[in-house]
């Protein structure tokens, strides 16, 4: 699944992958889809184990060769709080620690937006005067 956001110049990519595997089909598509990608923010999402975490290094490596930026900031449920939730026990928004990591990573996300937007406005300003 690959979810981009944003209006006009700016934008940003939340890419995800219930595979515990890089993901070739992800892979090809972010290819196919290089020059509306590059130099945009990012962020990998997967919901699976340890597994889910070695993919998710992988992909960011892609995305790197692809100009994009990932973000530091991260949201990871444990594993307890997981099946507290899988069983209605209670819900995501409840947790405060997921509150408050997500609020973080959308926060880096976003700034790495502008910041990005900016960069490639210079640049293609720069590219026009040539």
């Amino acid at each position: 699944m690959t979810e981009t956001f944003g209006a006009g110049s700016v934008s940003g990519a939340l890419l995800g992958s219930p595979a515990t595997t890089v993901d070739a089909v992800l892979i090809a598509a972010m290819e196919e889809e290089i020059a509306p990608l590059e130099r945009r923010a990012e962020h990998l999402a997967h919901r699976r184990n340890v597994g889910a975490a070695r993919a998710v290094q992988q992909l960011k490596l892609t995305t790197v060769e692809l100009q994009m930026a990932p973000v530091r900031s991260a949201v990871h449920v444990l594993g307890a709080d997981f099946m507290s939730v899988a069983k209605g026990e209670q819900t995501l928004d409840s947790i405060d620690y997921l509150n408050d990591a997500l609020a973080a990573l959308l926060d880096d996300l976003e700034w790495w937006t502008f910041a990005l937007r900016d960069a490639r406005q210079v640049t293609e300003a720069a590219q026009k005067v040539a």
